[in-house]
């Protein structure tokens, strides 16, 4: 994961912040375990609220390859930081993959992200796999998740529908935010309502016809 992070950042124009990096990672592997070039098995996510997180990915600030520094005006506590290449360090480890092949792939995958808001990026990332766990819970892409075919575009049919555009990014993140925390504020409050009592059946009577 460390080595694909630094490929990315050394191809991509720009720093990128805490979410919108780790929704990157994810979507790069997804194309790469497509085209054959890597392994679901190779990077293991967790599912947090705003989509999956590549596990170790908070070790990456601790590779001298790799800086972390705050950002001049966040939005918010999750856009305070950007993750970019250290350019004193020299690149001294061997590489695990062959970078003079991945690196027009990830570099079409990148151009096609940048053009998407890091809201499209984390409502995109909820792939079946991160609708079926709770969060927390450590999970491998699979053949399913592959199907969601984002960034790239698919044919389909066109449908104007007008749909009321977010106030700001900060509030499409936020909302984002508690539609991933949803299921598990309804499952502590079903606990607490109902403590020690087991599923009991309370289907309705059967009622003769009038």
């Amino acid at each position: 994961m460390q080595e694909l992070a630094r490929l990315i950042l050394s191809i991509n124009a720009a720093p990128l912040n805490r979410i919108r990096f780790a929704k990157t990672i994810y979507f790069v592997h997804k194309e790469l375990i497509r085209k054959g070039m890597m392994q679901p098995e190779d990077i293991s996510y967790i599912r947090s609220p705003l989509g999956p997180v590549p596990e170790g990915f908070l070790t990456l600030a601790l590779a001298p390859s790799i800086l972390l520094r705050k950002t001049a005006t966040p939005l918010l506590s999750f856009d305070a930081e950007e993750y970019l290449i250290n350019p004193e360090y020299p690149e001294t480890s061997p590489p695990l993959i062959s970078q003079s092949r991945l690196q027009p792939l990830i570099k079409r995958v990148l151009d096609l992200l940048n053009a998407h808001s890091t809201t499209a990026l984390v409502e995109a990332s909820h792939d079946p796999s991160w609708l079926s766990h709770p969060n927390g819970v450590h999970y491998l892409i699979s053949t399913t998740d592959l199907k969601n075919m984002f960034p790239f575009p698919q044919i389909r049919i066109k449908i104007r529908i007008k749909r009321k555009k977010p106030s700001s990014q900060a509030g499409a993140l936020q909302a984002n935010l508690l539609r991933g925390m949803l299921k598990d504020i309804v499952q502590e409050s079903t606990d607490l309502e109902y403590p020690d009592q087991p599923d009991t059946d309370k289907s309705t009577p059967k009622q003769e016809p009038s």
